[in-house]
């Protein structure tokens, strides 16, 4: 029709191409409908759900290009954000997966940008539903609760903030989501479970279903019977995983029956596990074709695993069950989530099963925020401290030692600029000592009246507060030659990305440079 040279073709308009819903639109008053729809008055006709929505036109002339679409939901409109949410629907249209429409791309853009604001939610909403992506979470994305004062929301508020702010962060779309995908081999899929894919997992049970299909009404194509046995990940249908075994057998296993543990399978014959990683060095163990091998890291061509009573290195060849290329020795740091996160026999097996990993413990709200900042091209994520550090310092004055702030609490790390300090020769000073404290935020509180009502004041209790740090005050020697009242030494202190607290020296009198001294970690 539209192919057609018509009068009047931009009144042409399809309410519906359903094939379980009917749709009824006019350009009427509501008294008027089931005088048009005739059937909408016959007692005859039954449904057992129907929905109604009546459009006041406001601001613009009634046309059907402006109709509520009704496709897959009935929504009032009224979105204010509607051209950023439209933006990021274009600008991720090409980032999209799923291995259900695996010409996906060829339908961008998936959002129209002449139609009502509701008929670019029902667009997308139709992508997340043909992508595999269940109903009620699509629209929990699309149009997320205001979960901030929810009660109802509060026994999990974490879980809930930290999926709707990562989501928000990464690309808003009607108050939604925009699924990303890294531009190299990772890939995530509209609905599944985050992780990256193609990704090695292992077999939870001595028992588990390979399937034809992502459902348990698909027949049963194989069930393994060994546990720990290696499966490549290669995608993701909700709760369901596509996977392929060392012998090139695909299907599909229920999530719950798969572990992110690594695990490596012995597949050329025999292998032997060296004492280093070296075919030179003594022989530890030879392991068979078939067997299982626990993966700790795999820097460069030799892997280190282990069995329940010996552990070596093998060559990375011999073994089926991690990624060409792949290192388990690129993992900067572990960020631990969740509510067992913070229990100690969780973090001490952490830091046992990595023990050259910095182990970070944070809130999961901050950890999500803080992971995808850190994907945000331009954008340098900074902390604040919640202690401050304080050096003690001789006062003249009063002619005793006395704690003087050197960084405060709120104060942002990696530091901006250093604190930097210019020290004077007291003429018979050989050496400076630089001897450092926390402030231990005590407080005492009082009560006093303002204009006749109580108000609560806190007050800092003073230098007792300042504990030293557990360790020797450094001796920094003070250039010789310099006059009583003369600078002699300019100090430069600051917190790095470790948060590590250095010190640079510079010897005024001298003119040169002093090495850099690590002072300790800051709390």
């Amino acid at each position: 029709v539209w192919d057609d040279d018509l009068e009047d073709i931009a009144q042409f308009y399809m309410p519906s191409m359903s094939a379980r819903t009917i749709c009824y639109k006019g350009m009427m008053l509501a008294p008027n409908v089931d005088k048009y729809f005739l059937d909408l008055g016959d007692e005859r006709y039954e449904t057992a759900l129907a929905l109604v929505h009546q459009r006041f036109s406001t601001n613009t002339f009634p046309s059907w290009a402006l109709a509520q679409p009704f496709r897959y939901l009935c929504h009032n409109g009224e979105i204010n954000t509607i051209k950023g949410n439209r933006d990021w629907a274009r600008a991720r249209a090409s980032k999209y997966r799923t291995p259900l429409l695996p010409d996906l791309k060829d339908a961008a853009p998936f959002v129209n940008e002449t139609g009502s604001d509701s008929s670019s939610l029902d667009n997308m909403l139709e992508v997340f539903l043909a992508g595999g992506m269940d109903l009620f979470r699509a629209m929990r994305l699309l149009v997320p609760p205001a979960y901030q004062n929810n009660d109802t929301m509060k026994k999990h508020f974490e879980t809930v903030t930290s999926i709707y702010v990562a989501f928000a962060l990464l690309g808003a779309l009607m108050v939604g989501i925009a699924t990303p995908v890294s531009a190299q081999e990772a890939k995530l899929t509209v609905r599944g479970s985050g992780l990256p894919v193609p990704r090695f997992v292992t077999l939870k049970f001595d028992e588990a279903n390979m399937r034809s299909g992502p459902g348990s009404e698909y027949p049963v194509l194989w069930q393994y019977t060994r546990t720990g046995l290696p499966m490549l990940v290669d995608a993701e249908f909700g709760v369901w995983r596509k996977v392929v075994d060392h012998e090139g057998t695909t299907g599909w296993m229920h999530g719950s029956v798969l572990s992110l543990r690594r695990m490596a399978l012995v597949v050329n014959g025999t292998a032997r596990l060296h004492q280093k990683p070296d075919g030179e060095s003594k022989v530890l163990a030879v392991a068979e074709r078939g067997a299982l091998l626990e993966l700790q890291s795999c820097p460069a061509e030799w892997c280190k695993v282990a069995s329940e009573d010996v552990r070596g290195w093998m060559p990375r060849g011999a073994l089926w069950g991690l990624r060409a290329g792949e290192s388990l020795d690129s993992i900067d740091a572990v960020m631990a989530v969740g509510g067992g996160s913070a229990l100690p026999w969780v973090q001490q097996w952490l830091q046992r099963r990595l023990p050259k990993t910095e182990l970070l413990v944070t809130q999961p709200l901050q950890a999500v925020v803080l992971g995808a900042l850190a994907m945000t091209p331009a954008l340098q994520v900074m902390d604040v401290l919640q202690h401050g550090i304080s050096l003690r310092c001789w006062d003249r004055r009063l002619q005793s030692q006395r704690w003087h702030p050197l960084f405060l609490p709120g104060q942002a790390w990696p530091t901006p600029q250093p604190l930097e300090l210019v020290l004077a020769s007291r003429g018979d000073q050989a050496c400076v000592e630089v001897q450092l404290g926390t402030p231990s935020g005590e407080s005492r509180a009082e009560v006093v009246f303002v204009d006749g009502l109580p108000v609560l004041r806190n007050q800092e209790a003073g230098e007792a507060s300042v504990r030293p740090w557990n360790q020797p005050a450094l001796q920094i020697p003070l250039p010789e030659g310099a006059q009583e009242g003369q600078d002699c030494l300019r100090l430069r202190f600051g917190v790095d990305a470790k948060r590590q607290l250095w010190l640079e020296g510079f010897d005024l009198v001298g003119e040169q440079q002093l090495s850099r001294q690590i002072l300790g970690i800051v709390e």
